[in-house]
């Protein structure tokens, strides 16, 4: 089902997980001259704007979603009310990404509202496994021009909106069970916001105008971006998204310097961070937030949009929550104060050498002892990680440590892969999206299960995917823990284009839970303490030349405590 391999993808954590790198042909990029259009223009206010236009190239660079058709460009309308931001027709912005997004979808214009939407048929299969009743689940976006507002079946609709990808992402996993309780639907009054939308043109020939941030925003899918660099539209998906920050990437120039950025469009930029962490923000009720509106208060208006935007998210203390560039006006800037939290974190980074080895496995044999280091879950996890297990199988050890005290998470699809070496039973997780309980449960192919110990090494560095692999082997009784608490990080991640051209991430309203439903933001306790907090703090305040982290012969005898001899 669509949604949840849309799922299997959004587990990531941006400060340690570096996209995959694509071969990318060059291509040049050309914008025509801006026109001034006559058209009438439709809004709430007394008169109407001013409006221009100018046409943009459009160029996808993904190589997991392509184009039904190759349009290669998009009209940006302007209007005066809105200096410098973008608007696109929705209709003409969905055509261009057909095939990058389902191709089935459909608009539908009715009485100065436009409903996006796509409807997605169950298989009898489906219906027999999973007892669903209906035909059919509609999911759909409706953007309503007489009211400003916008109302979509859930916050969660746009994943059905998701093309198909190249890469099968659920390769190896048979989906067992789905159970998901109704999620309420949502509702955004854009005025609130200070939103404008704009009728352009009349009768049939009518164009439906809404913010490019706004369409990227509900109309792309869960796994897709648009990114305005000021000439011309850039499309990237998910694996690339961090490549905006590397100066060999074609993909640098997304982000392009643009002195001209106006106050309107940092204006904009805020409002649009408050909708979206009012409406999307995972944990903002564990925060005990009642209102970014009220909260960004705190730092907007601040030195620059650049110092109060980080300001912000750092406030936030949640390593799923950040910038990834800063947009237009200045991409290069340098906040020059790191958050209280991220020494914290530092410090137990430090106290594991996380430093030392970039490898993303490790694997030592001691004694009846089997030891590997795990640091990222990627992609190819399942692939990458099979011919280590064979090694450690071959060996056939009585206790087997996985180390993920340096792993900050990756693809959720490798916290099966992991754990079907723990157990031959189908595996489950929880998650909870605006208060609707989800339960997914898969059969991982292959009987894998090592007849050993199992313990894990975690700290407050073990993060996201890492973090929810430890919560469910612990809550399963599949293994024990050591070291230090893990370090949460329970929601899955979703990305924001601002309108400024500033990129981020951000905890989603999907937040994984345990059977129970409580989340997993919290971290998972250990059963056997190390202070690697202490270690690393004086590592890096330089009163010690190593951090000592425990030695194979130091895990063992850890272990060996730990399962006394009957």
């Amino acid at each position: 089902m669509k949604k949840i391999l849309s799922l299997l993808v959004l587990f990531l954590l941006g400060s340690l997980f570096v996209g995959c790198n694509k071969s990318l042909a060059t291509t040049t990029i050309a914008t025509t001259n801006a026109t001034t259009t006559t058209l009438p223009v439709t809004t709430g206010t007394t008169a109407p704007p001013t409006v221009t236009s100018n046409t943009v190239s459009f160029v996808n660079f993904s190589e997991e979603f392509t184009q039904v058709d190759p349009i290669d460009e998009l009209t940006f309308y302007y209007y005066s009310y809105k200096q410098g931001i973008p608007y696109v027709d929705i209709t003409e912005f969905v055509t261009m990404l057909l095939g990058i997004i389902d191709d089935t979808i459909q608009i539908e214009i009715v009485e100065n509202s436009v409903k996006v939407w796509v409807e997605y048929f169950y298989t009898e299969e489906e219906k027999l496994e999973y007892g669903i009743e209906e035909d059919s689940v509609i999911s759909y976006v409706l953007f309503d021009f007489d009211t400003t507002s916008i109302e979509a079946s859930n916050v969660d609709a746009s994943d059905y909106f998701t093309g198909e990808s190249e890469t099968d992402f659920s390769e190896g996993l048979n989906l067992v069970s789905f159970t998901e309780e109704e999620m309420p639907l949502l509702t955004i009054d854009l005025t609130d916001y200070d939103f404008m939308l704009f009728m352009l043109g009349e009768g049939e020939e009518t164009k439906y105008t809404i913010p490019l941030s706004l369409a990227g925003l509900f109309l792309t899918g869960s796994n897709y971006y648009v990114v305005n660099n000021g000439s011309s539209l850039y499309g990237i998906d998910i694996f690339q998204i961090y490549d905006v920050n590397d100066e060999t990437s074609e993909l640098s120039a997304a982000v392009a310097l643009n002195p001209d950025v106006s106050a309107a469009e940092e204006l904009e930029s805020q409002r649009f961070l408050e909708m979206c962490f009012d409406k999307f923000y995972g944990l903002k009720d564990f925060k005990e937030i009642d209102s970014f509106q009220t909260y960004s208060g705190q730092y907007f208006p601040g030195n620059s949009f650049e110092y109060s935007f980080t300001s912000m998210l750092d406030s936030l203390e949640d390593l799923h929550t950040g910038v990834i560039s800063y947009g237009h006006n200045d991409p290069g800037y340098y906040h020059g104060v790191t958050a209280p939290y991220i020494y914290d974190y530092s410090y137990e980074y430090y106290g594991c050498e996380c430093y030392k080895d970039p490898s993303n496995f490790k694997v030592s044999l001691y004694k009846d002892m089997a030891y590997l280091r795990i640091t990222e879950f990627t992609a190819d996890l399942k692939d990458s990680l099979a011919p280590k297990m064979a090694q450690i199988a071959e060996a056939a050890p009585k206790y087997i440590i996985i180390d993920l005290s340096c792993n900050g998470g990756g693809f959720v699809h490798g916290v099966f892969y992991l754990l079907n070496y723990l157990t031959n039973e189908d595996l489950s997780y929880y998650t909870i999206t605006d208060g609707a309980r989800t339960s997914v449960t898969y059969e991982v192919e292959g009987d894998m299960a090592i007849d050993a110990e199992f313990f894990f090494v975690t700290s407050a560095a073990t993060y996201s995917a890492a973090n929810l692999t430890v919560s469910i082997a612990k809550e399963l009784g599949l293994a024990r823990s050591i070291g230090s608490k893990s370090g949460g990080g329970a929601c899955m991640v979703k990305f924001l284009v601002l309108p400024n051209g500033a990129i981020m991430q951000m905890s989603s309203n999907t937040n994984l839970t345990y059977s129970d439903y409580e989340t997993v933001e919290a971290g998972v306790p250990v059963d056997y303490m190390i202070n690697f907090y202490s270690s690393g703090k004086s590592y890096y305040q330089g009163y010690l030349d190593d951090p000592d982290y425990p030695s194979l012969i130091d895990f063992y005898s850890i272990v060996k405590g730990m399962t006394p001899e009957e």
